[in-house]
């Protein structure tokens, strides 16, 4: 070998002088060949081939464990099983699926492409690396579900679409997920940075979620969402937001929330059009030192709170700004404050408050025109017992704003009504508790300022008989009115000198007469506004029957066989 007289680092060119000189040059390019086949060979081993990867494949596998001398469940190391989650996302293909086997996974989650990431097993536990959000939604018709998320410092699941504030979200659903921790559990059409999203979202599911330990819970901006079967506790702030969605109809429905936190808020409504609000239950501290709000309205049109069952809190619905509401078939029970508090700070306010059950507060229901923007609020068909004061009418309320038929006021300890105001206030047809009236001319719950308040004619108990022979009479009482009467109050009848009966083989609850007692007693709902009872006694003998409604006196009346 002969070295090239070009100083004394210059390259050497190995010429063979020798049949052994070119031996040794060949076993020198063949060790060099085997050694760069291998390391290739290595390398497509341990890393999937660039032209597969572009592919994608339909079905992806993730499992901590995987690893590339490992059996990885059959599966293909690097083709369609991997460690990571965001290498799984990288090799499916669009409209595929990438399974989450149970295991820790530490990784700053981004979805860019239609997927479904699904954890079909417990266990599949993702907790941020360095991100502000720990699984980062960037793309459109994405399924998220299963997984046990920890949050970043921003939010737990972020979705922000293909591209934020220039493609519009849409499809995205969230179901199944256990997430802990973040400033927001779940929050769509926002950044990390908060920037708020201008085009509209649409399609969003955020199902059958367990949110817990985040300021706020669940937030969606500017979106037509669908919030259900979420269990949402121990938040700092907020269970469930829906902020400037003007143009879209969303719906939470069939939650729990739990408040205990200073001035948290179990549902938020700001500037919100057709949002329904429906069959949610929310418990919340009654603890004056702990105030805390079920449901903070703020700028709402046609917006529907219905069958919600609202247990404690300080204020069960507080509006702070005027809007337009159905308010159906609730029960609100224990708020410190009041349970309902409707006005017009900003605002017209257009509400009808109708067949809510409203007991145990302060305040049941406070109305409003404080700020003169205009009130119009029919109240019907409600129950407001056991409350401090039933229905208070603010000195701002003039005459025709406010109109109240139909309702139930039993055992309110200061007042049934109060009304503040000079305005004279259409209250007839309600029932108060006796057949003779509210206080302080009848026996029944006070109306107080009776002088400006119509409350004649009330509902009384009304009760009609009708033999249907061998014996049996049927009974039928109700709450009658002149104009509108009081629906679906259940009512206890009670017999002397007979038995009940019921051919319809219903069953009520029934008690027997004690020692000592003569009569029977059995609690009836009303159907249709009626309750009815079938009674015996024996021939030519009197029955008397008499009827209340569990407030105050009843009626009796007389029944001869």
């Amino acid at each position: 070998m002969k070295a090239v007289p070009n100083g004394p680092w210059a390259p050497v060119e190995f010429r063979p002088d020798s049949d052994s000189d070119a031996k040794r040059s060949a076993t020198v390019k063949a060790w060099r060949l085997g050694l760069t086949t291998g390391v290739l060979l290595i390398s497509l081993f341990l890393w999937p081939h660039p032209l597969a990867r572009a592919a994608g494949r339909g079905e992806i596998w993730v499992d901590d464990n995987y690893c590339p001398t490992c059996a990885n469940d059959g599966h293909t190391w690097g083709s369609n099983a991997f460690s990571s989650i965001s290498r799984g996302i990288d090799a499916v293909a669009p409209g595929g699926i990438v399974h989450v086997l149970p295991g820790r996974y530490v990784d700053d989650v981004r979805i860019d492409r239609p997927c479904t990431l699904s954890a079909d097993l417990l266990g599949a536990q993702l907790a941020p690396r360095l991100g502000d959000a720990t699984l980062t939604v960037a793309a459109n018709n994405v399924t998220v579900k299963g997984l046990e998320v920890t949050g970043g410092k921003q939010a737990a699941i972020l979705i922000v679409g293909p591209a934020f504030q220039n493609d519009p979200i849409h499809d995205v659903a969230i179901r199944d997920n256990t997430v802990r921790g973040g400033y927001f559990g779940i929050a769509a059409n926002i950044d990390a940075a908060r920037n708020y999203g201008k085009l509209p979202a649409a399609g969003l599911q955020i199902n059958d979620n367990t949110v817990m330990g985040c300021t706020r819970a669940v937030y969606v901006y500017n979106a037509r969402a669908e919030i259900v079967g979420n269990a949402i506790s121990d938040l700092g702030a907020e269970g469930i937001g829906i902020y400037s969605s003007q143009d879209s109809t969303s719906t939470i429905r069939d939650n729990r929330v739990n408040v205990d936190a200073v001035d948290a808020c179990a549902v938020y409504i700001l500037d919100n059009w057709a949002t329904s609000v429906d069959g949610n239950i929310l418990v919340g501290s009654t603890d004056i030192l702990t105030p805390t709000t079920a449901f903070t309205l703020y700028g709402y049109q046609d917006l529907l709170l219905a069958n919600n069952t609202v247990d404690g809190f300080y204020w069960g619905a507080s509006a702070c700004t005027g809007g337009s509401a159905r308010i159906f078939g609730n029960t609100f029970r224990n708020a410190a404050a009041w349970a309902l508090n409707l006005g017009a700070p900003v605002t017209t306010t257009l509400v009808t408050i109708e067949d809510n059950i409203i007991s145990g507060s302060y305040w049941g229901l406070k109305l409003d025109d404080d700020a003169g923007w205009g009130l119009q609020a029919k109240v019907m068909d409600n129950t407001f017992s056991d409350n401090i004061i039933g229905v208070q009418l603010a000195a701002s309320v003039q005459e025709g704003q406010a109109e109240l038929h139909g309702n139930t006021f039993c055992g309110n300890l200061v007042a049934g009504l109060r009304n503040e105001s000079e305005a004279r206030i259409d209250a007839s047809d309600n029932w108060w508790g006796a057949s003779d009236g509210p206080r302080p001319y009848g026996s029944g719950d006070l109306v107080e300022d009776a002088g400006r308040v119509q409350v004649a004619p009330w509902a009384r108990i009304a009760v009609s008989t009708r033999p249907v022979g061998d014996g049996r009479v049927v009974v039928t009482g109700a709450l009658k009115g002149s104009r509108y009467d009081v629906p679906s109050r259940p009512l206890t009848f009670t017999v002397e000198g007979g038995v009940f009966v019921d051919p319809a083989g219903a069953s009520h609850s029934l008690r027997a007469p004690a020692r000592g007692e003569t009569a029977f007693v059995v609690t009836v709902p009303a159907l249709a506004g009626e309750a009815q009872v079938t009674v015996a006694g024996r021939r030519g003998e009197v029955m008397r029957v008499t009827v209340r409604d569990g407030c105050g006196p009843g009626v009796s009346v007389s029944v001869r066989n």
